[in-house]
Protein backbone atom coordinates (compact mmCIF):
# COMPACT_ATOMS: atom_id res chain seq x y z
CA UNK A 1 0.00 0.00 0.00
CA UNK A 2 1.35 3.51 -0.94
CA UNK A 3 0.14 7.13 -0.39
CA UNK A 4 -1.71 8.58 -3.04
CA UNK A 5 -1.44 12.30 -3.10
CA UNK A 6 -4.63 11.87 -5.43
CA UNK A 7 -6.25 11.09 -2.33
CA UNK A 8 -5.49 15.20 -1.53
CA UNK A 9 -6.57 15.95 -4.59
CA UNK A 10 -10.15 14.44 -3.87
CA UNK A 11 -10.10 15.75 -0.52
CA UNK A 12 -10.57 19.14 -1.08
CA UNK A 13 -12.35 20.58 1.84
CA UNK A 14 -11.10 20.62 5.16
CA UNK A 15 -12.29 21.94 8.27
CA UNK A 16 -11.37 21.27 12.47
CA UNK A 17 -12.40 17.99 13.20
CA UNK A 18 -12.95 15.61 16.31
CA UNK A 19 -12.88 12.13 15.86
CA UNK A 20 -15.08 10.25 18.52
CA UNK A 21 -13.24 6.82 18.89
CA UNK A 22 -14.86 3.75 19.89
CA UNK A 23 -14.79 2.42 23.43
CA UNK A 24 -14.04 -0.90 24.57
CA UNK A 25 -11.42 -3.73 23.74
CA UNK A 26 -11.13 -6.32 21.37
CA UNK A 27 -9.14 -9.07 21.34
CA UNK A 28 -7.02 -10.96 18.35
CA UNK A 29 -7.31 -14.86 17.52
CA UNK A 30 -5.07 -15.48 20.27
CA UNK A 31 -7.13 -14.05 22.55
CA UNK A 32 -4.83 -11.20 23.73
CA UNK A 33 -6.53 -7.66 23.89
CA UNK A 34 -5.45 -5.99 20.34
CA UNK A 35 -3.13 -2.21 20.74
CA UNK A 36 -2.73 0.05 18.36
CA UNK A 37 0.69 -1.05 17.51
CA UNK A 38 0.25 -4.31 17.45
CA UNK A 39 -2.04 -3.59 14.64
CA UNK A 40 -0.09 -1.36 12.77
CA UNK A 41 2.58 -3.86 12.95
CA UNK A 42 -0.20 -6.38 11.28
CA UNK A 43 -0.65 -4.05 8.41
CA UNK A 44 3.29 -3.80 7.67
CA UNK A 45 3.26 -7.27 7.57
CA UNK A 46 0.16 -7.88 5.51
CA UNK A 47 1.38 -5.02 2.81
CA UNK A 48 4.62 -6.91 2.19
CA UNK A 49 6.86 -5.65 4.69
CA UNK A 50 8.70 -2.36 5.03
CA UNK A 51 11.73 -3.43 3.03
CA UNK A 52 9.28 -4.39 -0.31
CA UNK A 53 8.86 -0.66 0.07
CA UNK A 54 11.71 1.23 0.71
CA UNK A 55 12.98 -0.20 -2.13
CA UNK A 56 11.26 1.94 -4.85
CA UNK A 57 11.92 5.35 -5.24
CA UNK A 58 10.04 6.06 -8.46
CA UNK A 59 6.24 5.27 -9.28
CA UNK A 60 3.94 6.20 -11.93
CA UNK A 61 0.47 5.45 -11.32
CA UNK A 62 -2.09 5.65 -14.35
CA UNK A 63 -5.89 5.60 -14.46
CA UNK A 64 -8.80 7.01 -14.79
CA UNK A 65 -10.33 9.45 -12.63
CA UNK A 66 -14.69 10.37 -12.51
CA UNK A 67 -16.16 12.75 -11.28
CA UNK A 68 -19.44 11.14 -10.31
CA UNK A 69 -21.44 13.48 -8.71
CA UNK A 70 -21.52 15.47 -11.99
CA UNK A 71 -21.94 12.83 -13.93
CA UNK A 72 -18.79 13.16 -16.14
CA UNK A 73 -17.26 10.37 -18.27
CA UNK A 74 -13.96 9.24 -17.08
CA UNK A 75 -10.81 11.25 -17.71
CA UNK A 76 -7.37 10.04 -18.24
CA UNK A 77 -5.39 10.62 -14.99
CA UNK A 78 -1.48 10.16 -14.59
CA UNK A 79 0.26 10.27 -11.15
CA UNK A 80 4.00 10.64 -10.93
CA UNK A 81 5.92 10.33 -7.47
CA UNK A 82 9.93 10.61 -6.92
CA UNK A 83 11.34 9.67 -3.16
CA UNK A 84 11.07 11.21 -0.77
CA UNK A 85 8.26 13.81 -1.27
CA UNK A 86 7.96 14.69 -5.07
CA UNK A 87 4.97 13.95 -7.29
CA UNK A 88 2.87 15.40 -10.23
CA UNK A 89 -0.55 14.82 -10.95
CA UNK A 90 -1.94 15.25 -14.47
CA UNK A 91 -5.53 14.76 -15.23
CA UNK A 92 -6.86 15.41 -19.15
CA UNK A 93 -10.39 16.80 -19.58
CA UNK A 94 -11.54 16.48 -22.86
CA UNK A 95 -12.48 19.86 -24.39
CA UNK A 96 -10.76 21.89 -22.03
CA UNK A 97 -6.81 20.80 -21.54
CA UNK A 98 -5.28 19.26 -18.64
CA UNK A 99 -5.59 19.72 -14.67
CA UNK A 100 -1.76 19.65 -13.24
CA UNK A 101 -0.54 19.69 -9.83
CA UNK A 102 2.97 19.46 -8.48
CA UNK A 103 4.91 19.25 -5.68
CA UNK A 104 8.47 19.81 -5.29
CA UNK A 105 8.52 18.82 -1.58
CA UNK A 106 8.88 22.10 -0.10
CA UNK A 107 5.86 24.25 -2.78
CA UNK A 108 2.77 23.08 -4.55
CA UNK A 109 1.71 24.54 -7.48
CA UNK A 110 -1.85 24.00 -9.70
CA UNK A 111 -2.49 24.86 -13.05
CA UNK A 112 -5.91 24.36 -14.91
CA UNK A 113 -6.56 24.95 -18.04
CA UNK A 114 -6.15 28.07 -19.19
CA UNK A 115 -5.81 29.60 -15.52
CA UNK A 116 -2.93 30.99 -14.37
CA UNK A 117 -0.39 28.96 -12.33
CA UNK A 118 -1.49 29.19 -8.44
CA UNK A 119 0.45 28.13 -5.39
CA UNK A 120 -1.19 26.39 -2.54
CA UNK A 121 -0.99 28.16 0.97
CA UNK A 122 -2.52 27.43 4.50
CA UNK A 123 -4.07 24.05 4.84
CA UNK A 124 -4.25 22.58 1.90
CA UNK A 125 -0.88 23.05 1.04
CA UNK A 126 0.21 21.25 4.85
CA UNK A 127 -1.92 18.45 3.58
CA UNK A 128 -0.47 18.12 -0.20
CA UNK A 129 3.04 18.09 1.25
CA UNK A 130 1.72 15.39 3.69
CA UNK A 131 0.32 13.40 1.08
CA UNK A 132 3.65 13.55 -1.42
CA UNK A 133 5.47 11.54 0.97
CA UNK A 134 6.83 8.39 -1.42
CA UNK A 135 6.60 5.72 1.57
CA UNK A 136 3.47 7.00 3.63
CA UNK A 137 1.17 4.82 4.81
CA UNK A 138 3.99 1.98 4.92
CA UNK A 139 5.51 2.13 8.43
CA UNK A 140 2.11 4.04 10.72
CA UNK A 141 4.20 4.53 13.72
CA UNK A 142 6.68 6.83 11.86
CA UNK A 143 3.94 8.50 10.31
CA UNK A 144 1.90 9.76 13.21
CA UNK A 145 2.83 11.21 16.59
CA UNK A 146 0.37 9.10 18.16
CA UNK A 147 -2.20 6.24 17.87
CA UNK A 148 -4.88 4.86 19.86
CA UNK A 149 -7.02 2.06 18.92
CA UNK A 150 -11.12 2.55 18.74
CA UNK A 151 -12.48 -0.71 18.80
CA UNK A 152 -14.01 -2.37 16.03
CA UNK A 153 -16.65 -1.50 13.28
CA UNK A 154 -18.33 -3.59 10.88
CA UNK A 155 -19.14 -2.42 7.44
CA UNK A 156 -21.03 -4.53 4.99
CA UNK A 157 -20.85 -7.74 7.05
CA UNK A 158 -16.89 -7.32 7.33
CA UNK A 159 -15.34 -6.37 10.62
CA UNK A 160 -12.70 -3.23 10.59
CA UNK A 161 -9.84 -2.28 13.62
CA UNK A 162 -10.14 1.42 13.81
CA UNK A 163 -7.31 3.86 14.38
CA UNK A 164 -7.35 6.73 15.48
CA UNK A 165 -4.29 8.94 14.37
CA UNK A 166 -2.60 12.28 15.11
CA UNK A 167 -0.05 14.11 13.13
CA UNK A 168 2.72 16.36 14.67
CA UNK A 169 1.14 19.02 14.39
CA UNK A 170 -2.22 17.99 16.00
CA UNK A 171 -4.13 17.15 12.80
CA UNK A 172 -6.05 13.63 12.89
CA UNK A 173 -7.68 10.88 10.82
CA UNK A 174 -9.05 7.79 11.67
CA UNK A 175 -7.68 4.82 9.42
CA UNK A 176 -10.03 1.56 8.95
CA UNK A 177 -8.16 -1.31 8.84
CA UNK A 178 -9.61 -5.17 7.54
CA UNK A 179 -9.54 -7.33 10.59
CA UNK A 180 -9.00 -10.20 8.56
CA UNK A 181 -6.72 -9.29 5.47
CA UNK A 182 -5.35 -5.81 7.76
CA UNK A 183 -5.80 -3.79 4.60
CA UNK A 184 -6.57 -0.44 4.69
CA UNK A 185 -9.99 -0.14 3.64
CA UNK A 186 -10.95 3.70 4.96
CA UNK A 187 -10.18 6.87 5.57
CA UNK A 188 -11.85 9.42 7.71
CA UNK A 189 -9.77 12.68 7.33
CA UNK A 190 -10.99 16.46 8.35
CA UNK A 191 -14.40 17.37 7.19
CA UNK A 192 -17.82 16.71 7.63
CA UNK A 193 -18.92 13.27 6.64
CA UNK A 194 -15.91 12.92 4.02
CA UNK A 195 -14.82 9.38 3.17
CA UNK A 196 -12.13 7.78 1.04
CA UNK A 197 -12.52 3.53 0.64
CA UNK A 198 -9.80 1.76 -0.68
CA UNK A 199 -10.58 -1.83 -2.61
CA UNK A 200 -10.23 -4.10 -5.51
CA UNK A 201 -6.49 -4.85 -4.22
CA UNK A 202 -4.28 -5.88 -7.06
CA UNK A 203 -0.36 -7.13 -6.77
CA UNK A 204 2.16 -4.64 -7.52
CA UNK A 205 5.87 -6.26 -6.81
CA UNK A 206 4.67 -8.28 -4.26
CA UNK A 207 2.86 -5.39 -2.47
CA UNK A 208 -0.94 -4.95 -2.31
CA UNK A 209 -2.31 -1.89 -4.21
CA UNK A 210 -6.05 -0.94 -4.01
CA UNK A 211 -7.14 -0.77 -7.57
CA UNK A 212 -10.48 1.22 -6.84
CA UNK A 213 -10.38 4.33 -4.59
CA UNK A 214 -13.44 6.26 -3.72
CA UNK A 215 -14.69 9.08 -1.88
CA UNK A 216 -18.07 9.79 -0.35
CA UNK A 217 -19.46 12.54 1.12
CA UNK A 218 -22.37 12.01 3.05
CA UNK A 219 -23.10 8.51 2.07
CA UNK A 220 -22.67 9.72 -1.80
CA UNK A 221 -20.36 8.83 -4.52
CA UNK A 222 -18.54 11.90 -5.39
CA UNK A 223 -15.33 10.79 -7.20
CA UNK A 224 -13.81 7.37 -7.72
CA UNK A 225 -10.48 6.50 -9.31
CA UNK A 226 -9.85 3.55 -11.11
CA UNK A 227 -6.25 2.37 -11.07
CA UNK A 228 -4.97 0.68 -14.62
CA UNK A 229 -1.10 0.45 -14.01
CA UNK A 230 1.53 0.49 -11.38
CA UNK A 231 5.22 0.91 -12.31
CA UNK A 232 8.17 1.14 -10.10
CA UNK A 233 11.44 2.55 -11.17
CA UNK A 234 11.00 4.62 -13.63
CA UNK A 235 12.82 7.46 -14.88
CA UNK A 236 12.10 10.63 -13.63
CA UNK A 237 13.44 13.65 -14.52
CA UNK A 238 13.50 16.32 -11.72
CA UNK A 239 11.97 19.07 -14.06
CA UNK A 240 8.60 16.87 -13.95
CA UNK A 241 8.71 18.91 -10.52
CA UNK A 242 9.51 22.17 -11.35
CA UNK A 243 6.76 25.47 -11.40
CA UNK A 244 4.05 24.38 -14.70
CA UNK A 245 3.58 27.36 -17.12
CA UNK A 246 0.49 28.48 -17.55
CA UNK A 247 -2.55 26.30 -17.56
CA UNK A 248 -2.43 23.60 -20.19
CA UNK A 249 -5.27 24.21 -23.22
CA UNK A 250 -7.19 21.73 -25.36
CA UNK A 251 -5.56 20.39 -28.42
CA UNK A 252 -5.45 21.90 -31.96
CA UNK A 253 -4.74 25.34 -30.87
CA UNK A 254 -6.39 26.56 -27.82
CA UNK A 255 -9.05 24.07 -27.87
CA UNK A 256 -11.63 24.39 -24.91
CA UNK A 257 -15.38 25.58 -24.97
CA UNK A 258 -16.74 29.32 -24.73
CA UNK A 259 -16.23 32.45 -26.74
CA UNK A 260 -13.70 33.65 -28.16
CA UNK A 261 -11.95 30.66 -29.79
CA UNK A 262 -11.30 29.20 -26.39
CA UNK A 263 -10.04 32.29 -25.44
CA UNK A 264 -10.16 32.67 -20.89
CA UNK A 265 -10.70 35.81 -18.90
CA UNK A 266 -8.98 36.13 -15.82
CA UNK A 267 -10.32 38.92 -13.57
CA UNK A 268 -13.69 39.59 -15.80
CA UNK A 269 -14.05 35.32 -15.94
CA UNK A 270 -13.87 35.13 -12.18
CA UNK A 271 -16.17 37.58 -11.53
CA UNK A 272 -18.58 36.55 -14.02
CA UNK A 273 -18.67 33.14 -12.25
CA UNK A 274 -17.71 33.90 -8.49
CA UNK A 275 -19.57 37.24 -8.28
CA UNK A 276 -23.19 36.14 -7.59
CA UNK A 277 -22.04 33.42 -5.23
CA UNK A 278 -20.26 35.97 -3.00
CA UNK A 279 -23.49 37.45 -0.95
CA UNK A 280 -24.43 33.28 -0.41
CA UNK A 281 -20.97 32.28 1.14
CA UNK A 282 -20.24 35.55 2.46
CA UNK A 283 -21.91 34.58 6.36
CA UNK A 284 -19.82 37.30 8.56
CA UNK A 285 -20.60 40.08 6.09
CA UNK A 286 -16.91 40.70 5.36
CA UNK A 287 -16.42 40.74 1.35
CA UNK A 288 -13.84 38.64 1.75
CA UNK A 289 -14.05 34.82 1.12
CA UNK A 290 -12.46 32.43 4.11
CA UNK A 291 -11.79 29.07 4.01
CA UNK A 292 -14.28 28.21 6.35
CA UNK A 293 -16.93 29.91 4.57
CA UNK A 294 -15.65 28.33 1.04
CA UNK A 295 -15.59 24.78 2.83
CA UNK A 296 -19.34 25.28 4.12
CA UNK A 297 -20.55 26.53 0.41
CA UNK A 298 -18.74 23.67 -1.04
CA UNK A 299 -20.39 21.39 0.84
CA UNK A 300 -24.12 22.81 0.38
CA UNK A 301 -23.33 22.56 -3.09
CA UNK A 302 -23.05 18.69 -2.77
CA UNK A 303 -25.78 18.56 -0.71
CA UNK A 304 -27.59 20.94 -3.79
CA UNK A 305 -26.54 18.37 -6.47
CA UNK A 306 -26.90 15.29 -4.72
CA UNK A 307 -30.89 16.62 -4.16
CA UNK A 308 -31.17 17.78 -7.19
CA UNK A 309 -30.49 14.05 -8.27
CA UNK A 310 -33.42 12.80 -6.52
CA UNK A 311 -35.51 15.19 -7.89
CA UNK A 312 -33.82 14.12 -11.48
CA UNK A 313 -34.56 10.54 -10.67
CA UNK A 314 -38.42 11.02 -9.91
CA UNK A 315 -38.86 12.75 -13.13
CA UNK A 316 -37.16 10.33 -16.00
CA UNK A 317 -36.09 7.18 -14.05
CA UNK A 318 -38.58 5.43 -16.29
CA UNK A 319 -37.28 2.11 -15.32
CA UNK A 320 -36.62 2.87 -11.61
CA UNK A 321 -33.28 1.37 -11.57
CA UNK A 322 -32.27 4.66 -9.66
CA UNK A 323 -29.83 5.85 -12.43
CA UNK A 324 -30.78 7.62 -15.47
CA UNK A 325 -29.94 5.27 -18.67
CA UNK A 326 -28.43 6.90 -21.87
CA UNK A 327 -32.43 7.52 -23.21
CA UNK A 328 -33.44 9.03 -19.74
CA UNK A 329 -30.24 11.13 -19.17
CA UNK A 330 -31.12 12.42 -22.88
CA UNK A 331 -34.47 13.42 -22.12
CA UNK A 332 -33.30 15.18 -19.05
CA UNK A 333 -30.84 17.01 -20.37
CA UNK A 334 -33.44 18.19 -23.08
CA UNK A 335 -36.05 18.72 -20.70
CA UNK A 336 -32.84 21.10 -18.81
CA UNK A 337 -31.96 23.06 -22.10
CA UNK A 338 -35.61 23.81 -22.37
CA UNK A 339 -35.83 25.19 -19.16
CA UNK A 340 -32.60 27.55 -19.88
CA UNK A 341 -34.81 28.90 -23.24
CA UNK A 342 -37.84 29.69 -20.91
CA UNK A 343 -35.40 32.27 -18.88
CA UNK A 344 -33.87 33.52 -21.79
CA UNK A 345 -37.35 35.40 -22.10
CA UNK A 346 -39.68 34.45 -19.49
CA UNK A 347 -38.95 38.72 -18.26
CA UNK A 348 -42.20 38.44 -15.19
CA UNK A 349 -40.29 35.03 -14.13
CA UNK A 350 -43.18 32.78 -14.04
CA UNK A 351 -41.78 29.96 -15.79
CA UNK A 352 -43.54 30.05 -18.67
CA UNK A 353 -43.42 32.62 -21.68
CA UNK A 354 -46.77 34.33 -22.51
CA UNK A 355 -47.92 36.31 -25.43
CA UNK A 356 -46.36 39.13 -24.73
CA UNK A 357 -42.82 37.35 -24.16
CA UNK A 358 -43.28 35.49 -27.29
CA UNK A 359 -43.87 38.19 -29.31
CA UNK A 360 -40.31 40.02 -27.89
CA UNK A 361 -38.89 36.17 -28.20
CA UNK A 362 -40.17 36.16 -32.19
CA UNK A 363 -38.20 39.70 -32.86
CA UNK A 364 -35.33 38.66 -31.35
CA UNK A 365 -35.02 35.37 -33.55
CA UNK A 366 -35.77 37.05 -36.63
CA UNK A 367 -33.21 39.84 -35.65
CA UNK A 368 -30.74 37.07 -34.79
CA UNK A 369 -31.00 34.78 -38.07
CA UNK A 370 -31.15 37.78 -40.21
CA UNK A 371 -27.91 38.52 -39.02
CA UNK A 372 -26.40 34.91 -39.02
CA UNK A 373 -28.15 35.24 -42.98
CA UNK A 374 -26.05 38.11 -43.72
CA UNK A 375 -22.96 36.57 -42.45
CA UNK A 376 -23.16 33.58 -44.33
CA UNK A 377 -23.41 35.75 -47.27
CA UNK A 378 -20.52 37.80 -47.03
CA UNK A 379 -18.71 34.83 -46.32
CA UNK A 380 -19.71 32.36 -49.18
CA UNK A 381 -21.59 34.64 -51.42
CA UNK A 382 -18.76 34.61 -53.60
CA UNK A 383 -20.23 36.19 -57.29
CA UNK A 384 -22.65 39.18 -54.69
CA UNK A 385 -25.72 37.88 -56.57
CA UNK A 386 -27.74 37.98 -52.65
CA UNK A 387 -27.89 34.25 -53.02
CA UNK A 388 -26.09 30.96 -52.31
CA UNK A 389 -25.45 28.51 -55.67
CA UNK A 390 -24.80 24.69 -55.45
CA UNK A 391 -21.21 25.56 -55.44
CA UNK A 392 -21.20 27.91 -52.47
CA UNK A 393 -23.52 26.25 -50.78
CA UNK A 394 -21.62 23.25 -50.61
CA UNK A 395 -18.56 25.47 -48.71
CA UNK A 396 -21.19 26.87 -45.99
CA UNK A 397 -22.36 23.10 -45.44
CA UNK A 398 -18.26 21.70 -45.08
CA UNK A 399 -17.44 24.81 -42.91
CA UNK A 400 -20.06 23.97 -40.57
CA UNK A 401 -19.06 20.36 -40.56
CA UNK A 402 -15.78 21.64 -39.38
CA UNK A 403 -17.48 23.50 -36.60
CA UNK A 404 -19.24 20.62 -34.81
Amino acid sequence: MFRTGMTCLLIAVAIPWIVTSQTGCAQGADGAEKTADQIAVDYLEAIGGLEAHLKHTTRRTEGMFTFVAANLPPWKMAFTQKAPNLSHTRIDIPGHGAFIEVCDGTVVWRNEPGKPTQQLQGWELKQKLRDAHFHGYVDLKSDYASMTYGGQEEIEGKVHDLLNCTFEDGDRETLYLDATTHLLARIKRPGPKITVEFADYMEVDGTPVASTVTVLHQAKTVVKLKIETVTHGVEVDDALFARPERGVRGAAGGGGRGRGGGRRFSEGGTALHVQPLVHTLDTDGSVMIDEKELEAGFLKMLDQHGENHVRLLKLFDGDGDGALGKKEAQAAREFLFGLSGVLLYDANQDWQVDDEEADKAWDQWGEGFERYNDGVLKRFDRNKDGELNAEETKAGREQLKRRR
